[in-house]
């Protein structure tokens, strides 16, 4: 019996060419993890590894090449396939123990080697932490023997920090601990415990970050004094977050924010920070899950995705989803419903080459738009019930959303490989409403305007570089090189009308016929050259030197000044140092020039001048305790000729003169203990215009001084699973105004979330959400001399999800 279940393996071994096969007994929770070449060592070997032998492995890709060694070594050898794809060896050629080949096989990769209890290998990432009990029984003789199929348990309890995890906002392979820049990363795990829905709600709940709802269904977000920009898995689409519409939180794996200037990859960007918002993928192992939820003001949102391989080789794997919400609102007439579809499709055409090609697709269509009121003609507030509408019943927005991109790696070898993206991504939008025009009478009666908008804007993105890694001092260096292209469309038409006098508390005008009188076209191009370097002269010390030769040309239908139409060149450099206190702290610094040429113009058709400046970070990241990270960060940035809302013509903008902005990020972010994890920050910001003789010289009054933001969960130990839990967020800011001449500020106010969450089976949770618990009242928006709309009171939400791997 022996025999023939040894003879089935080495079958098995021979036609896949790989020392893998699946546990029967792998935990329901983590069904992914494989054993290699389980037979053929010697009690020797299996004991301590420390016997030489003689190891002939030729290059190739890393799951291959692990698998080939465990064959010659005969030793016990666990690892996860997922960890190894897109990784090459160079294979192994001499006299090694397993233990020593093993660590030059792996060497480079990001990986490392775990020796368990009960004397077993295994391969892991640098932050997995997994124990495996009883892989194998040795034989006496020198020669396989098969007694028993091994019981592997791996702990379900997930790995939330991320201090070790590399983000996709640069091409270097730089982990947080050593990126000399704040990030912050919202997970698969925030999201589904905070029930986020929209890419709106998850910057919310970023410390350092500002999130302005502004009335028709998008938001505006800021960071250290300045508007933010994004990147679709670290391709950059320069225009397409504020005010924009994106894709329901769904379509997305995580969310990455990096704070501060990022210009080596965003070229001409705003210096606040980037917003990278990272794609689900195909996976190597069939996945399904779904979730129906029911909440507050008939809110219904359901989603469903399947992933998994479309052969038996897996050589082609798919991705497809969907999501629908339909919800009413707690203000009068509003009612906003959307659906989204994806999908994807990777292919390995060969072991170096994989091919990733997808899109979406999501309709959107809003009712009752609302941009709520302005202050009295006093400065004061409006005082109305919170459930009061401003907007008309048949108002409406129609909008569709859609992109297609493809990436494709390449790894030409060990130490090079290349990697191309294109995207194209289209925004159409089509609108009817009303708002109140400017300041509202103590009698309660205001202006009113009804407007026509239909916009369409087009992105086109591509990017291609090649990195690259070399021997110099005794130490591993990086190079990347790269070019990439940005391409901005966007043709605004609009007209508008008086509706005459109205009570605010009583708006009833008829739906009429606005045309179109206006239009105006808006394009942009940005080419760039870049390269980035991560050198290292002594082992504990790095260098990153950067730079982007960038350019631009704009073309504004509407400019009156024909020299505003620029064809602009201009060179970015970036140079940062990081060194290694101890194996679990670096301190860095960073220098980023800023240059931002402005779309912008003013009431008269004039173009804004670019905006040029500078940022210095310094910092410290460091681990205090196992999977629990500190991030402290200093920052100024100085610029000038930055755009601002013009607070008489909404619609256009005016530039403000020098500024100065400091500030302190302090993130903590992991595991308190084994069931306590947490994601918090507190952020200082100080932001000045320097050539004013205003009294308020404060830059930016729509960001607080002080905030802080929490989320944690607490698994109750009793249940022994991480989906029965109970947790919190908070968000707590100081005061906030809308412009420096505005009269009204709003005072500073907290807002309490609780969460909690049961594992029903090992495939089934129930959550619930209870937002606002404390039914705080505030301004998301705060008013001036227009629109003003509050946050929302308290509401529920409970989700039910399924998942099965």
């Amino acid at each position: 019996m022996v025999n023939k279940k040894i003879n089935f393996i080495g079958m098995i071994m021979a036609r896949v060419g790989k020392a893998e096969f699946y546990s029967s007994f792998l935990s329901q929770s983590v069904k992914e993890l494989l054993l290699c070449s389980i037979l053929g060592f010697t009690s020797g070997s299996f004991a301590n590894g420390e016997i030489q032998k003689n190891y002939q492995v030729e290059k190739g890709t890393l799951g291959q090449i692990l698998s080939h060694f465990t064959f010659q070594s005969g030793i016990a050898l666990s690892f996860d396939p997922a960890i190894t794809q897109g990784k090459m060896s160079s294979g192994l050629n001499g006299r090694y123990t397993a233990e020593q080949g093993i660590q030059r096989l792996i060497k480079n990769t990001g990986l490392r080697l775990v020796k368990r209890n009960d004397q077993s290998w295994q391969i892991v990432e640098e932050q997995k932490k997994v124990e495996i009990n009883e892989l194998i029984i040795s034989d006496n003789r020198g020669q396989a023997e098969f007694t028993q199929l091994p019981t592997v348990i791996v702990n379900a309890e997930p790995n939330y920090n991320t201090f070790h995890q590399k983000a996709s906002l640069s091409h270097l392979d730089l982990d947080q601990q050593h990126t000399p820049q704040s990030i912050s990363i919202v997970d698969q795990e925030q999201i589904k415990s905070q029930n986020l829905q929209t890419v709106a709600q998850a910057l919310n709940s970023v410390p350092g970050i500002t999130t302005v709802n502004y009335g028709d269904g998008s938001s505006y977000f800021k960071s250290r004094g300045y508007d933010t920009d994004i990147q679709y898995d670290g391709l950059p689409a320069n225009d397409s977050l504020q005010y924009i519409n994106q894709f329901d939180l769904a379509y997305y794996d995580r969310v990455e924010v990096q704070r501060g200037a990022a210009g080596i990859l965003q070229g001409f960007g705003n210096p606040g920070g980037t917003v990278n918002l990272v794609r689900k993928k195909p996976t190597e192992e069939y996945q399904l899950n779904g979730s129906a939820g029911i909440g507050s003001w008939q809110n219904a949102r359901t989603t469903f995705e399947v992933s998994g391989p479309l052969d038996t080789s897996k050589q082609f794997t798919g991705l497809f989803g969907t999501a629908l919400r339909t919800q009413n609102s707690f203000r009068d007439y509003e009612k906003d419903q959307h659906g989204l579809l994806y999908a994807a499709l990777s292919g390995n055409f060969t072991d170096q080459t994989v091919l990733t090609v997808g899109g979406a697709y999501q309709h959107n269509r809003d009712k009752g738009i609302d941009y709520g009121t302005s202050l009295y003609s006093n400065g004061m507030p409006v005082n109305a019930p919170i459930s009061a509408s401003f907007g008309l019943p048949w108002s409406y927005i129609s909008e569709d959303i859609s992109e297609v991109y493809a990436v494709l790696d390449h790894q030409i070898n060990e130490k090079l490989k290349t990697q191309t993206s294109i995207k194209y991504r289209e925004n159409d939008y089509d609108s009817r409403y009303g708002y109140i025009m400017r300041r509202v009478n103590l009698n309660n009666t205001a202006n009113y305007w009804l407007q026509a908008q239909n916009v369409n804007t087009k992105w086109y993105s591509a990017d291609s570089y090649v990195d690259g890694k070399f021997n110099w001092l005794d130490q591993e260096q990086q190079f990347v090189l790269g070019i990439n292209y940005d391409h901005y469309n966007k043709l605004n038409q609009w007209g508008g009308k008086s509706g005459g006098v109205v009570d605010i508390f009583n708006i009833h005008i008829p739906e009429t016929n606005i045309p179109f009188l206006n239009s105006e076209e808006i394009k942009t191009q940005q080419y760039g050259a870049y390269g980035q370097f991560l050198l290292k002269p002594v082992r504990d010390f790095s260098i990153i030197l950067g730079g982007k030769q960038i350019w631009y040309k704009l073309d504004n239908s509407n400019l009156k000044d024909q020299i505003g139409k620029p064809t602009l060149q201009k060179f970015n450099p970036y140079v940062a140092f990081t060194y290694d206190i101890t194996t679990n702290m670096t301190s860095y610094i960073s220098y980023n020039s800023i240059f931002s040429p402005s779309s912008d113009t003013t009431y008269t058709g004039v173009l804004l001048k670019p905006r040029e400046g500078e940022q210095f970070e310094v910092g410290v990241k460091t681990q205090l305790v196992e999977n629990l990270s500190l991030n402290i960060a200093a920052y100024q940035l100085k610029d000038e000729n930055r755009p601002k809302a013009d607070p008489i013509n909404p619609n256009f903008s005016v530039a403000i003169g020098k500024a100065r902005t400091r500030g302190v990020d302090v993130l903590l972010e992991g595991n308190l203990s084994d069931n306590w994890k947490v994601n918090t920050g507190y952020t200082y910001l100080d932001s000045k215009v320097l050539d004013t003789d205003t009294v308020n010289k404060i830059q930016d009054v729509e960001e607080p001084k002080h905030s802080f933001k929490l989320w944690t969960t607490y698994a109750l130990p009793y249940f022994n699973s991480p989906g029965t839990y109970i947790g919190a967020a908070f968000r707590a800011q100081s005061k906030t105004s809308r412009d420096a001449s505005n009269p009204y500020w709003q005072k500073n106010y907290t807002v309490t979330d609780v969460l909690l969450g049961y594992q029903v089976d090992p495939n089934l949770n129930l959550s619930m959400n209870i937002n606002n618990i404390f039914n705080e009242k505030y301004y998301t928006r705060v008013p001036s001399n227009f629109f003003g709309l509050y946050g929302e009171p308290r509401n529920v939400m409970l989700t039910l999800r399924y998942n099965y791997k």
